[in-house]
C-alpha cells in the first residue's frame, strides 16, 4: 500500500487551476479526498490528478493545468 500524498489547498489551486471555493465543492460532493490536519485542510494529491484526468477525457476545459 502506498503513502497518501497531501497537498495544500494553496498547492491543488496552482495545479488544477481551480478556486479554493470550488475544491471545497469537490470535497464536500466526495468528489476529490482531503483531511484536516489540526487547522489546515489538505488534499490527497493522488484523487485530485485522477479527478482533473476524469475531467479531461469528459471534455471539461476549466481547471486543467500541466499535471505533475
Amino acid at each position: 500500500m502506498t503513502e497518501t500524498k497531501w497537498i495544500t489547498t494553496g498547492e491543488a489551486c496552482q495545479i488544477s487551476d481551480y478556486h479554493p471555493d470550488h475544491l471545497r465543492v469537490l470535497i464536500r460532493a466526495r468528489k476529490i479526498r482531503a483531511q484536516k490536519f489540526g487547522p489546515v485542510w489538505q488534499i490527497d494529491h493522488d484523487s485530485l490528478v485522477s479527478f482533473l484526468e476524469a475531467s479531461k477525457e469528459k471534455g471539461q476545459k476549466r481547471g486543467r493545468k500541466k499535471i505533475k
